[in-house]
């Protein structure tokens, strides 16, 4: 349900990572223009892709983090974290990273938002909330006919396999998670995936609770609020009746207004015989099934949670167990190790 998190933060590294070759692979260290001398001047990135952390840092001080939660937790972000335990266990593994590489701002402080020894005003700037549909359920093509209140750009396309609503400081966007992970050929399915990205004025002004869920600290509980009320802000406009036949202007009025019965008029009128009227019967039901299109906040209904559709990978989960804790005893022990203090940045 959460996926892409980021948050304003603050910290210098230990010692010995502030020479970036002292960071273990798949760690890498970037910076426009390259690495200079005086850690003044130096802005630079410091990014770990098999668990979706990247660190943003200025004058040799952190200044924000964004992490892919699901990919911090088990290696990739097919799956979805529907439980508290799961979103307590991501920010464990984030708080434990966080504390091997840095220092914080001043003793006993805490790095991420919401954490009780946080002193600081920290706040989250981007949280990315998703959720998983099976193909059949038809919404790609409900979210291709629809508006949001709040974002003023018509939707865009890409190969007839995504559409996005992009505004300022609200996205949302549906597509193939099966394919976008290149595992189709495993898989063999479609899974749908709509994304909610909410940046700075939805998380500070628009979406937050009262006492600061959503931009100073995260719950599930706030996901699904969030997310209803995205959906309900959403429209999904009825299709024009399309030219072609009777059928399918019959099916559009059947959508449309169907305590008019418009089809037992229409085969009245014209006094069909059985036969017709049977296949006149199924015509109009092929094409009423192609124009029904449900509001955006029937996919989330008030009083149940969508069942949860995931992509699976065991055999990467079980990798990415493995390897998760031995990488943060790697960078417990560098960070740890007395007399490695290399020349900084």
């Amino acid at each position: 349900m959460i996926d892409t998190i980021s948050f304003t933060t603050a910290g210098t590294l230990h010692a010995p990572f502030n020479d970036p070759s002292a960071l273990p692979p798949p760690w890498k260290a970037h910076a426009h223009g390259g690495f200079r001398r005086d850690p003044e001047v130096q802005s630079f990135k410091l990014e770990c892709k098999s668990i979706g952390l990247r660190l943003f840092f200025r004058s040799g001080h952190l200044t924000s983090a964004e992490v892919d939660l699901p990919k911090l937790l088990w290696g990739h972000n097919g799956r979805l974290i529907t439980m508290p335990s799961e979103l307590n266990d991501a920010f464990a593994w984030l708080d434990a990273i966080l504390k091997a590489l840095l220092k914080p701002a001043f003793p006993h402080a805490a790095f991420i938002p919401g954490d009780s020894q946080t002193a600081l005003t920290y706040h989250f700037t981007r949280v990315d909330l998703c959720w998983h549909f099976p193909s059949e359920r038809g919404i790609y093509f409900a979210l291709s006919h629809a508006s949001h209140e709040k974002i003023r750009s018509s939707p865009s396309f890409f190969r007839d396999e995504s559409v996005s609503h992009k505004g300022s400081f609200l996205a949302i966007k549906c597509y193939d998670k099966v394919r976008q992970l290149k595992v189709h050929d495993k898989l063999r399915r479609v899974i749908h995936r709509v994304e909610f990205s909410l940046r700075n004025k939805a998380l500070k002004e628009i979406y937050p609770r009262s006492d600061g869920t959503g931009y100073i600290n995260l719950s599930l509980d706030w996901c699904m609020d969030t997310i209803r009320k995205i959906a309900a802000e959403t429209y999904v406009e009825i299709p024009r009746p399309p030219e072609g036949t009777i059928a399918q202007f019959i099916a559009h009025l059947e959508f449309v207004a169907p305590m008019l019965k418009t089809t037992d008029l229409y085969i009245h009128y014209r006094g069909m015989a059985r036969q017709p009227e049977r296949r006149f019967r199924k015509a109009v039901a092929s094409y009423f099934r192609g124009t029904g299109v449900p509001q955006f906040k029937d996919y989330f209904p008030a009083d149940h949670w969508p069942p949860a559709c995931h992509v699976e990978l065991p055999d990467v989960e079980a990798e990415h167990r493995a390897w998760l804790p031995s990488h943060l005893l790697e960078l417990q022990s560098i960070a740890e190790t007395p007399g490695r203090l290399s020349p900084p940045l």
